[in-house]
């Protein structure tokens, strides 16, 4: 009899605690998330100041940050991987159910960019 109070207590508790670790997991996942986009702008601009060239930031499927991000030397300034241009960082996809909306540009091709004397520039501005 005394198993089964302490087993029936055990399942109410593990019954409570299941639903708040899944939140706390989920919010860990958004704060990892959140810190690591950081850490790519960040990354960017000092590599930037570095190289003394214009590096971008840009997500790593077409317009989907969710889907990772890459930071690389934008040698041409088009926004785009070219063969021939330095990966500086590579991030994998998101954990499901993360989304990313991200304003920095004017809705085209999303895209951060920095130049060589660490300031962020558009498409058509000088590296």
């Amino acid at each position: 009899m005394e198993l089964m109070v302490v087993l029936a207590i055990m399942l109410i508790l593990f019954g409570i605690g299941i639903p708040s670790l899944r939140g706390f997991i989920r919010e860990n996942r958004l704060v990892a998330a959140t810190q690591d986009l950081f850490v790519a702008v960040q990354t960017a601009r000092s590599e930037a100041l570095a190289r003394g060239a214009r590096v971008d930031l840009v997500p790593a499927a077409d317009g989907d940050w969710a889907a990772g991000w890459l930071v690389f030397v934008d040698a041409n300034g088009d926004r785009q991987l070219q063969r021939g241009e330095s990966v500086v960082l590579r991030h994998a996809a998101l954990a499901a159910g993360i989304r990313v909306k991200a304003d920095f540009t004017d809705g085209r091709r999303p895209y951060l960019a920095y130049g060589a004397a660490g300031r962020t520039v558009t498409d058509t501005g000088p590296a």
